[in-house]
Order: C-alpha cells, then sequence, then structure tokens
C-alpha cells in the first residue's frame, strides 16, 4: 500500500517501518527494485544517518540477482539522499575496482563483507594467482568456503595458508 500510494506517513510511522525493515533478513526484501528504491527514498529522506544497515541488506539482496552497473544505477537516487553512507562507498569501490587485476584482493574483501561469495572466490582465486607466494588470499579463500558452508575446501585451503606460512 506504501509503495503504491503518494502519501505521507508519521515520523514515528517512518521510524517504526524502518526498524521492521532492519530486522528483516536479505531474503525477504526480495521486492521489484523500483518499489524497494520508492520505499528507501521515503525513510532515507526522513532519517538519512540510519539506513547503513538497511542499505546493506539491500544491496546483499541485488548483488546475488542483478549486474554490478545495474545495482550501481539503482543506487543513484539514493546517493542524492544518503551518499555518504560507508555501504554506499564501499559499492562504490567494488564497482571501480572490479575490472582491475591489481585490487583482486580488497575486491574479494569487498564482496566477501556483501555476502557475494562466488565473486569473492574468484576474486581470491585471481589473486592467489597472480601472487602464489603470499598467504592473504589463500586465508580468505578458507574463510569464504566456510562461510557457504563447504568445511572441507576451506580446511584445505587452510593447510595452504598454514603450510606457506611456515616457509616465509
Amino acid at each position: 500500500m506504501l509503495l503504491q500510494s503518494n502519501f505521507e506517513l508519521t515520523t514515528a510511522d517512518m521510524k517504526q517501518l524502518h526498524t521492521s525493515l532492519n530486522e528483516m533478513s536479505p531474503e525477504e526484501l526480495k521486492i521489484q527494485p523500483e518499489a524497494l528504491q520508492n520505499l528507501l527514498l521515503k525513510l532515507f529522506k526522513q532519517e538519512p544517518n540510519s539506513s547503513d544497515v538497511l542499505l546493506n541488506k539491500c544491496l546483499i539482496c541485488l548483488l546475488a540477482q542483478y549486474e554490478l552497473t545495474d545495482v550501481h544505477d539503482w543506487l543513484e537516487p539514493l546517493r542524492e539522499v544518503c551518499g555518504q553512507l560507508d555501504v554506499i562507498q564501499k559499492f562504490d569501490r567494488i564497482y571501480k575496482m572490479s575490472e582491475d587485476l591489481e585490487n583482486m584482493q580488497p575486491l574479494g574483501e569487498l564482496y566477501f563483507e556483501f555476502k557475494q561469495w562466488n565473486q569473492a572466490l574468484d576474486c581470491f582465486s585471481m589473486e592467489s594467482e597472480l601472487k602464489p607466494d603470499e598467504a592473504r588470499p589463500l586465508k580468505w579463500l578458507s574463510k569464504t568456503y566456510l562461510e557457504m558452508g563447504l568445511k572441507d575446501e576451506s580446511e584445505a585451503y587452510q593447510k595452504m595458508y598454514v603450510n606457506l606460512q611456515k616457509q616465509a
């Protein structure tokens, strides 16, 4: 109803809606991107500084479903309202680094923060190939596989990490 109407909610109503949305999991926030954007714009105009957690959940959901450029474009109107938020700045770093082989490790760590496990694995694997003498990508591969529930793979990379650390 809120998404299909132009009426304004009271401050108390907006705070309650914001609290309710913050308590939802990213999977529960799967609504049409345009509707989600409109809802967030209404909320963030009233409470721009308390939006980091909610927007982070939304980005996790959107990144799982859409291309990076689509999410970047989707964020544009929100940048005008709350562009100073840490989560927007992190996303913008992902967007800028996504094609740069020199930034695979930090890019993977940002993807990890946004729970984009496959993209994080790709970045850490690439970093490991580009820098086979560095242990850090192996550590992050282990962490990522553990988050994915793949314990055997995690343990294998953990062993490689420990062995490489011993050689250093």
